[in-house]
């Protein structure tokens, strides 16, 4: 079971393993009991895990594979010991000790390792992770990165495993750098502005080749066209699609081949979405039965045209579509800021920015949202959890909120 938790800063992401949710993000209480950055949530219970670590400065994003948890974000050091960006948490063995995936000896040379994203292919036991380092590193393999990165590591030989011509890519926003695993193919994607690369898993090693033709590159285009966006920022592997998501002002996801790159021209599945200030994008989606859930930080979606008030209006940051239709299912919930901008010629102006969910977790017939809430509906909330049915209409309780003054 899971129940309403009461979480005081922002999960960016959550993973389920043996009947447990790991959550990491930049949060600092969950159900009023210290957590910095990483708690533990006992799904037979719903009760918060005693488990805890101290990971400085933060945490972001974390899968499991083989049994045991991995972290990622931007800390140096977790319990007072050094490790820097990505680390394993031993659950398989009982131990729930934490250690270092890239020793000092294997990664060497940098100031400090960003790992934004994490993935893990479980036929090879292979972690792979993506982001930015603050100086120049170097693997024991004789690799050379800086700036961007995206490295792998195989735990059946320990040693980091190399992903081809990487580091010499230039990404917009390492942050948004995205990695994801198509464990029926033995595949790894990467977004690397404007394209997804795709590269052949070795299953016994996690070595990496393109021993393939694959070619998707994101084209940004006016609203209602087919392209996406200036660089894509989210793939999802689901149910043997491929999913694209980008970001900037005009985009929408896009189902594409997962094994040749090529769009496959369901004009179901594509939207658009436009912030009111700056660009948006989606953050997670999940695919159920005919349906995709889709959580972010736009303002509208579905739509391919906007009025003079591009917010009011609009669908912020959630939404369930029929693929079959293309129309949506779910009751709009409005998970935005408002405030009044410095008086103008007509007088105060709304502001409605949206929130950020980073995160779906599907449970026992729930879906659970995860981000940075902290309005709902016009109303005041002070928890990052949200509670919703399948078919994406509240079930929320009033608990958590309170009527903005």
């Amino acid at each position: 079971m899971l129940n309403q938790l009461n979480i005081i800063g922002t999960v960016i992401d959550v993973e389920e393993l043996n009947g447990k949710l790991y959550m990491t993000g930049s949060f600092s209480f969950v159900n009023g009991e210290y957590r910095k950055g990483f708690a533990v949530i006992d799904l037979s219970t719903g009760e918060l895990d005693p488990l805890t670590a101290t990971l400085v400065p933060s945490s972001t994003y974390v899968t499991s594979g083989d049994g045991n948890i991995f972290v990622a974000g931007s800390f140096a050091s977790i319990n007072g010991v050094s490790i820097r960006g990505l680390a394993k948490l031993n659950v398989a063995d009982g131990s729930n000790s934490w250690e270092a995936v890239l020793t000092e000896e294997q990664f060497s040379g940098s100031s400090q390792l960003y790992v934004n994203r994490i993935t893990y292919h479980e036929a090879s036991k292979t972690v792979y992770a993506s982001g930015k380092i603050i100086g120049t590193a170097t693997l024991n393999n004789g690799s050379t990165f800086s700036t961007n990165v995206a490295i792998g590591f195989n735990e059946t030989t320990s040693q980091p495993v190399e992903i081809p011509d990487i580091s010499t890519v230039t990404i917009q926003n390492p942050a948004f750098m995205d990695i994801e695993v198509n464990p029926d193919d033995d595949i790894l994607y990467i977004s690397n502005h404007p394209n997804v690369s795709a590269f052949d898993i070795d299953p016994t090693q996690g070595k990496l080749t393109q021993n393939f033709s694959f070619s998707y590159q994101a084209t940004s285009g006016p609203s209602g066209s087919n392209g996406i966006a200036t660089y894509p920022i989210l793939i999802r592997y689901l149910d043997s699609k491929l999913y694209v998501d980008g970001f900037g002002s005009n985009y929408g996801i896009e189902e594409i081949s997962p094994t040749t790159g090529v769009p496959t021209g369901n004009p179901k599945i594509l939207h658009f979405k436009q912030a009111y200030q700056g660009d948006a994008g989606s953050l997670d989606v999940v695919k159920i039965d005919n349906t995709l859930m889709i959580v972010g930080s736009y303002t509208h979606i579905g739509v391919d045209s906007f009025t003079s008030d591009k917010s009011e209006n609009g669908n912020p940051s959630f939404a369930v579509i029929d693929l079959s239709t293309g129309n949506f299912i779910s009751q709009k919930i409005l998970f935005r800021s408002i405030r009044l901008l410095t008086l103008g010629p007509n007088g105060p102006q709304p502001d409605y920015q949206p929130m950020f969910i980073y995160k779906i977790f599907l449970h026992e017939g729930k879906a659970h949202l995860f981000g940075s809430i902290t309005q709902v509906d016009g109303v005041e909330y002070t928890s990052s959890h949200y509670i919703v049915n399948l078919s994406g209409e509240r079930i929320q309780k009033t608990m958590n909120m309170k009527m903005l003054v």
